[in-house]
């Protein structure tokens, strides 16, 4: 049929780097798409904000925690 080639170590490891690299990309690329985009519209003054409810952004968890329960 065909000539067998052997691949050598240098070979081997140039193929490996890349298909890290490949899935290291793929995989940040899936992890910026996957976010949600979440952006601030008041500021970061979470009292009296109309998403307040429903935001999930750092300011706004740590909001939650201390703020009293009414």
């Amino acid at each position: 049929m065909g000539e067998a080639r052997h691949e050598t170590r240098r070979d081997f490891l140039r193929g490996l780097a890349r298909g890290l690299l490949a899935g290291g990309a793929i995989a940040g690329v899936g992890g910026l798409a996957a976010r949600r985009g979440e952006k601030c519209t008041n500021q970061f003054v979470c009292r009296g904000c109309p998403a307040f409810d429903g935001c999930g952004l750092p300011q706004a968890l740590s909001a939650k925690q201390t703020m009293p329960r009414e």
